[in-house]
């Protein structure tokens, strides 16, 4: 919703035709072939680029490898919870399907992991900070 009436001021200050229609079939339409996958909305313009990434994370890594990872928490400040991230390690346990096992999370204040250390998480190469593995080619 505010990205039309972003839109629409945009082209309104700038003299052009704001097209509120188009606007809105345009939002439907991605909203339509939006992917969930876990706990993350893939949006199809991402979609294409995903598995692109995916054969890139699958031919420099292998299992057993150690990557970083963003793990999602909860971040209270004042009154209000927002969403957040914490650093953490993880080890890839299979290749094919992304699937990871968290071994550390750096805790911070005031943030609360979703995760702990132990679970299996799927990541995407998109949210995994990538350290060299021991294999690594320089």
């Amino acid at each position: 919703m505010s990205g039309i009436i972003l839109t629409s001021y945009h082209r309104r200050l700038n003299g052009k035709h704001i097209a509120l229609s188009d606007q809105i079939n345009r939002r439907q339409q991605a909203y339509m072939n939006i992917e969930k996958r876990n706990d993350t909305l893939i949006y199809p313009n991402v979609r294409a680029n995903w598995d692109e990434e995916f054969e890139e994370f699958r031919k420099l890594f292998a299992t057993g490898d150690t990557v970083m990872i963003a793990v999602s928490a909860s971040e209270k400040k004042l009154f209000q919870t927002y969403a957040s991230s914490v650093p953490g390690y993880a080890v890839i346990k299979d290749t094919n399907t992304l699937d990871t096992e968290i071994i550390e999370i750096k805790y911070q204040k005031g943030h609360v992991p979703q995760w702990k250390v132990g679970d299996t998480l799927t990541v995407s190469a998109f949210n995994v900070i990538w350290i060299p593995p021991k294999n690594w080619l320089k």
